[in-house]
C-alpha cells in the first residue's frame, strides 16, 4: 500500500508524464498549418531558440516552406550565428530576389560571418540608395583601403667572440626595422587588388679574419613590391594570385675606417603565389603553393589550411595550416611546418589573436607571398599575440608582438657549429577604409 505522504508527488509525476507524452505525440503530428502558426508565434515573440528547434524538427519531417526559411534565417542571425543564417537567407532570396530586407540580412550575415568577398558581392546587388546607407567602403573610390605599418626587432647578443680571430667566423644580426604602406581596390567585377610597398633596413656584424682584422659593420637594405589579385569566383569560392619582387643590397664597412667600403652587393628575389579557397558552412578550406627564388635558392611551398568558426561568427575562430617546404637542390632544407592561430572578437571594436609556428625554415614564404624570411639564420619556431581596435568602421589600429627562436651557424677552425638565440619584434599598424 502506498504511503499517503508519497501520493501527491507520485500523482504529479504521473500527470507530468502524461502531459509530456501527449505534447510529444502532438508534436509528432504537427503539420504545415501548425508549424506555420507556431513558428510565426515564436518569430513575433522573438523566441529564437524555440523557433530554431521547431524549424529543425520540421525540416527533419520534410515540412519546408518559404516563411519557415525566412524565420529560421532571422532567428540564427539574431542569435549571432551568422554562418548558420546564410543558407536560409540565400534560399529566401532565390524565391524573392527583390526582397530588400532579406538581402540586407544576408549582406550582414556574410560580413559578420567573415565572408567579406560574398558580402561585397551582395552589397553591389542592392539598390544604389540602399548601398549608400549600409556600405562599409565607398564603392566608387579608386582605392578603398590604406594601411601603414612599422615593425622593429631586438636580438639577443649571441656573438661567440667579441673580437675577430683566426679560429671563429660568424655573421651576427644586430637590428632590423621595417616599414610598409599598402592599398586595396575593391573592383565591381568581383575582384580585389592589393598593392604593398615595404622597406627593411638592418645592421649586422661580420667576424671574418680573411676579410678584415676588425669587426665588419654590415648595412642591409631591402625594397619589396607585392601585388595580389583575388577573384571571387562564386559564393564561398575565391582564387588568389600574388607576385613579390624584392631587391636586397648589402654594404660592408670597416669599423675602424668607415670611409672605405669592403664590399657592395645586391640580389634580386622573386616569389609567385597561387591559392583556391572554398567555404562550407563554418569551415573554409584553402589549397595553394608558392614558388620562389630567394638567396639563389629555388623552392616550392605547397600548403593546405583550414579556418574554423565553431559558432558561425567571429566570437571564436581558429586557423590551421600545414606547409611543406621543398628545395630540389638541398634536401636538408626540406621540412614540414605547422602554423596555428586562435582568435576572438571580444566586442564589436576589439579583437585578439594568439598564433604560433613550429618547424625549422630557411628562406620561408608566408602570408600569401607577402612576407619573406630570407635571413641566413634558420627560424625554429615563433609564437605571439595581436590585438586590434576599431575606432569606427573607417579606422583600425593593431599591435602584433612576436618571439622567434632562431639558429645561427658559425665556424670554429672550419667546423660548422650552431647557436640558438631569440629575436623579439613589435609591429604597430593603422588602417583606413574609405
Amino acid at each position: 500500500m502506498i504511503n499517503p505522504k508519497y501520493k501527491i508527488p507520485l500523482l504529479l509525476i504521473v500527470i507530468n508524464s502524461l502531459w509530456f507524452s501527449s505534447n510529444l505525440s502532438a508534436q509528432n503530428k504537427l503539420n504545415y498549418i501548425d508549424i506555420d502558426k507556431l513558428s510565426y508565434q515564436y518569430y513575433t515573440e522573438q523566441k529564437w531558440d524555440e523557433l530554431i528547434d521547431l524549424g529543425k524538427e520540421s525540416l527533419k519531417k520534410g515540412i519546408d516552406f518559404y516563411y519557415l526559411q525566412y524565420r529560421m534565417g532571422v532567428a540564427y542571425y539574431s542569435k549571432k550565428r551568422y554562418r548558420r543564417a546564410i543558407p536560409f537567407l540565400e534560399n529566401v532570396i532565390k524565391l524573392t530576389p527583390n526582397d530588400a530586407i532579406a538581402k540586407e540580412y544576408l549582406y550582414y550575415s556574410y560580413l559578420l560571418g567573415s565572408r567579406s568577398e560574398d558580402a561585397r558581392e551582395q552589397l553591389l546587388s542592392l539598390e544604389k540608395d540602399h548601398i549608400k546607407s549600409i556600405e562599409y567602403y565607398q564603392t566608387n573610390n579608386l582605392f578603398n583601403n590604406l594601411g601603414l605599418e612599422y615593425k622593429f626587432y631586438t636580438f639577443e647578443d649571441f656573438a661567440v667572440s667579441d673580437k675577430v680571430n683566426s679560429e671563429i667566423t660568424q655573421h651576427k644580426r644586430n637590428s632590423l626595422n621595417y616599414f610598409s604602406a599598402d592599398l586595396f581596390n575593391y573592383s565591381e567585377n568581383k575582384s580585389m587588388y592589393y598593392f604593398n610597398f615595404s622597406v627593411l633596413s638592418g645592421k649586422n656584424s661580420v667576424y671574418n679574419i680573411e676579410v678584415s682584422p676588425d669587426v665588419i659593420d654590415e648595412n642591409l637594405k631591402q625594397y619589396q613590391f607585392y601585388f595580389l589579385w583575388n577573384k571571387h569566383i562564386s559564393k564561398g569560392t575565391n582564387f588568389k594570385v600574388g607576385i613579390t619582387y624584392m631587391r636586397e643590397t648589402i654594404n660592408w664597412l670597416n669599423s675602424n675606417n668607415r670611409s672605405s667600403s669592403l664590399y657592395n652587393g645586391s640580389a634580386n628575389n622573386w616569389v609567385a603565389f597561387i591559392s583556391l579557397s572554398k567555404t562550407i558552412k563554418n569551415v573554409e578550406f584553402s589549397l595553394g603553393t608558392s614558388a620562389s627564388s630567394i638567396n639563389t635558392d629555388i623552392q616550392v611551398q605547397p600548403f593546405i589550411s583550414l579556418d574554423y568558426y565553431p559558432f558561425g561568427n567571429t566570437k571564436l575562430f581558429t586557423s590551421t595550416s600545414v606547409i611543406y617546404q621543398y628545395n630540389p637542390i638541398d634536401n636538408d632544407k626540406n621540412n614540414i611546418i605547422l602554423k596555428q592561430s586562435i582568435g576572438s572578437y571580444l566586442s564589436s571594436k576589439f579583437s585578439i589573436n594568439i598564433f604560433g609556428l613550429y618547424g625549422k625554415v630557411n628562406n620561408f614564404v608566408d602570408n600569401n607571398g607577402l612576407s619573406i624570411y630570407n635571413s641566413l639564420d634558420a627560424i625554429d619556431y615563433w609564437y605571439g599575440a595581436s590585438a586590434n581596435y576599431y575606432f569606427n568602421k573607417n579606422t583600425q589600429v593593431y599591435l602584433h608582438l612576436r618571439n622567434d627562436g632562431q639558429t645561427n651557424n658559425y665556424t670554429v677552425n672550419n667546423e660548422t657549429k650552431e647557436i640558438s638565440y631569440e629575436a623579439k619584434s613589435a609591429l604597430l599598424g593603422v588602417r583606413f577604409n574609405f
